[in-house]
């Protein structure tokens, strides 16, 4: 069974005249993420849950 792994986040969103703003804190640790748009956001959250691959990349020799 593999261990499962999660993060939580506090979201704030809002508009500053036409764009959308956003900031992440991490629940855990306290670190804040601020976002000029959402874009940014979507790209940091998709990093974030980027399966990644072991050191050998499964290679055995």
């Amino acid at each position: 069974m593999s261990e499962q792994k999660y993060s939580t986040y506090v979201l704030r969103m809002w508009q500053d005249g036409i764009e959308w703003r956003a900031s992440l804190k991490d629940a855990q640790g306290g670190k804040q993420h601020n976002f000029v748009s959402l874009e940014p956001l979507v790209e940091f959250l998709h990093n974030q849950t980027r399966q990644k691959l072991p050191p050998n990349n499964g290679d055995t020799k």
